[in-house]
């Protein structure tokens, strides 16, 4: 049996990579946004790729889907923890 304080290490260890895949993929999102809306702006030649980053941009959110995934496995798994214990 799991100890509660390496049962608490190790979702606190899951919360955190989760958490930081969130907030990388979150930022990626802002520039591939940013370079999108440069690209497409007639004023001021760009050598960025509004498709190239539209698909980055989709991959980002989709990495950002999966983190709050494992968020929620994580929480699933400590309430079927607590159920067990209680």
């Amino acid at each position: 049996m799991v100890s509660s304080i390496g049962a608490a290490t190790v979702v606190n260890s899951i919360q955190g990579n989760a958490l930081q895949g969130i907030q990388q993929a979150r930022a990626k999102m802002q520039q591939n946004a940013s370079d999108i809306a440069r690209a497409n702006n007639v004023n001021e030649p760009s050598n960025l790729d509004a498709a190239r980053s539209l698909v980055e941009l989709n991959q980002n959110k989709n990495a950002a889907l999966a983190s709050m995934k494992v968020i929620k496995a994580e929480n699933d798994m400590l309430g079927a923890l607590l159920d067990v214990t209680a």
